[in-house]
């Protein structure tokens, strides 16, 4: 992968997918393998739309997926004009970091960071969550697509705000 930490794709609208997250009132702490799982999570609530449990290579679609199906549809464009081409969308996530909240600094591992892009894209946030990679922070705003080349480095967030912040947050694997 590039040397970079953050690379910027562009922005888009999200007001329609934080409506829809509203109006579905989401329970978010009926799924909890991210949190079980990786300790560094334990702060976060996550809602899948595509994610596998045994294996993050083959998507699994979950209920809400269908919801957001027209957004998902737009960001792979976006993805796919910006960098990457025709690729593959192996998990797609919502997920909350509570106001005053971290996700501990930490390194990942496992076979998905080395053939997938990861993709956030900020729904809901606030000045005040800061995304960190090495040595490098940023506050990514509401609509902004950024890549997170967290591949063997070690990352972290701290939501210092009085407001929750929601990202959706991808694995897009390249094709070929």
């Amino acid at each position: 992968m590039d040397g970079f930490n953050f690379k910027f794709y562009g922005k888009i609208d999200v007001a329609g997918i934080q409506k829809k997250i509203a109006d579905a009132a989401f329970n978010w702490d009926e799924f909890s393998f991210r949190q079980v799982r990786h300790k560094v999570h334990r702060e976060i609530k996550t809602v899948p739309l595509i994610f596998n449990e045994g294996n993050l290579l083959v998507p699994k679609y979950w209920d809400y997926f269908e919801l957001f199906r027209n957004e998902i549809n737009e960001i792979q464009l976006i993805i796919e004009e910006t960098n990457h081409g025709k690729g593959t969308l192996h998990s797609a996530v919502f997920i909350n970091l509570p106001a005053r909240s971290k996700i501990y600094a930490h390194t990942d591992a496992g076979a998905v960071f080395s053939v997938c892009r990861r993709i956030h894209l900020p729904i809901i946030t606030n000045p005040e969550c800061l995304f960190t990679v090495d040595e490098e922070t940023i506050n990514m705003k509401e609509g902004e697509i950024w890549e997170i080349n967290n591949d063997g480095k070690k990352h972290g967030v701290v939501n210092n705000g009085d407001t929750d912040r929601i990202h959706l947050l991808m694995d897009w694997k390249p094709a070929g």
